[in-house]
């Protein structure tokens, strides 16, 4: 969806049940389009043109057929595609990625997302596409923060001693 904009992206609409700085518990009474499970990215926002919040499922609930209801971590607000590749890897091991900004309280550097299975060395390439320039650059992995069925989430710095 960051990539390549809301067009091509599935987007429902779900009632928020309860709401906190750290996460939200929201719930679907018309039921789920789509495979959802424990530790997978959601993209929340509370209107269309309002900034996306990043969200991991911490846990999913269903008293009745058509009732679901998730808990929700927040883990970044706003983010960005990009492309990377970390060092030692085979050749075509080249993924998306979603860089995260600092969160405030939680994370004090940027953070990278990718699917599970990616993280193989502390040093990797990134490269976004912003607008009418590309950023390429070495970064390097300071903390695995989250890992996931699906997804690891790792703190970065631009890697001050390229190699």
């Amino acid at each position: 969806m960051f990539r390549r904009g809301e067009a091509g992206a599935r987007i429902d609409e779900w009632m928020v049940c309860n709401e906190s700085p750290g996460g939200y518990a929201i719930m679907s009474v018309a039921g789920v389009s789509g495979a959802l499970s424990a530790g997978m990215v959601l993209a929340l926002r509370s209107d269309a043109g309002k900034p996306w919040t990043l969200c991991i499922v911490r846990w999913l609930r269903s008293d009745q057929p058509d009732q679901v209801e998730l808990g929700l971590q927040v883990v970044a607000h706003g983010g960005s595609a990009a492309t990377i590749a970390f060092r030692g890897s085979e050749l075509n091991t080249i993924q998306p990625a979603l860089i995260l900004p600092p969160l405030a309280g939680v994370r004090h550097h940027p953070a990278v997302l990718v699917k599970t299975g990616s993280y193989v060395s502390r040093r990797f390439m990134l490269v976004r596409d912003l607008e009418k320039r590309l950023y390429v650059a070495q970064g390097r992995v300071i903390s695995l923060d989250m890992q996931t069925a699906n997804i690891e989430l790792l703190q970065y710095e631009v890697d001050p001693y390229p190699i």
